[in-house]
């Protein structure tokens, strides 16, 4: 933020993964047991999707989980995924088909969040994201 611009995605995410290194090699501090998601836009306005793991490994991935049943759910994502543009609706109902097979009580246990990317009436880009609301979730379920 030093020259007024906003810090790129990569270099938090990678930042982040760094953080949780250290603390895991240094002794006397609690180590994080956690993978972290990071999402946002680069400084070209693409969305991108990163993953940070305690060692300090950081990747960049279209699509991915995590968690006990993460591999059920990353080859659901790699059969369905499509590498073309899927709108929005078609996003999220493939996020929720692929959570399905391992989510117990259906859209109870779901939150989806969208990350978008506006312009402003002054042609300033916006950065914004919308929780997805249950009952919304719920109408997606019951409609895939």
């Amino acid at each position: 933020m030093n020259y007024d611009d906003r810090v790129p995605i990569n270099y938090i995410a990678r930042y982040i993964a760094g953080v949780q290194q250290k603390f895991t090699q240094k002794s006397g501090a609690r180590p994080f047991g956690i993978s972290t998601l990071v999402g946002g836009f680069d400084s070209a306005g693409k969305p991108r999707l990163y993953q940070t793991d305690p060692s300090g490994a950081c990747t960049e991935w279209k699509a991915v989980a995590l968690g006990r049943p993460r591999k059920s759910v990353i080859e659901y994502l790699e059969k369905h995924y499509e590498a073309d543009y899927l709108s929005e609706e078609e996003c999220l109902k493939l996020a929720c088909k692929a959570l399905l097979d391992v989510v117990e009580s259906g859209g109870k246990n779901i939150e989806l969040v969208v990350l978008k990317l506006k312009v402003d009436e002054k042609g300033k880009k916006v950065y914004d994201y919308k929780i997805v609301p249950d009952e919304q979730v719920e109408a997606i379920i019951k409609n895939s």
